[in-house]
């Protein structure tokens, strides 16, 4: 369900930003998450953030991305024309691009997504 909330004890597919690596994704994957990444699928690396956003509107991912300055305004033109994907916020700080940081960003979004409230479809991973 794309631009809306989701039920209780449904986990939502993401899509995670080009800056996260795909073993991120791989490693929550082998959890039994729904989760792939940009970076190392070759139809969507190097692709301007409008584009990822509508990829990941049309099959229904979630974004997840530390990239605020793109894709704030993104989300909000979509509310506008009432096709919104939903998008992950995330800290670099809390959250740095090194392994321990990365440890932190996995473990977060464990539990975000094993989450049962329902989601807003602008949300930040806490």
């Amino acid at each position: 369900m794309v631009g809306g909330e989701r039920g209780v004890g449904v986990s939502e597919a993401l899509l995670l930003d080009e800056h996260h690596p795909p073993a991120l994704a791989a490693e929550l994957r082998a959890e039994g998450f729904d989760v792939v990444a940009v970076s190392g699928d070759a139809m969507l690396e190097g692709m301007p953030d409008a584009a990822i956003y509508a990829h990941a509107r049309a099959v229904g991912r979630r974004v997840v991305t530390e990239n605020i300055e793109d894709f704030a305004p993104l989300l909000q033109e979509a509310y506008a024309t009432g096709e919104v994907a939903p998008v992950l916020f995330i800290s670099p700080r809390r959250y740095p691009r090194n392994l321990s940081g990365l440890g932190k960003l996995q473990a977060a979004l464990r539990g975000w997504l094993s989450r049962g409230a329902p989601r807003p479809a602008e949300d930040w991973l806490p």
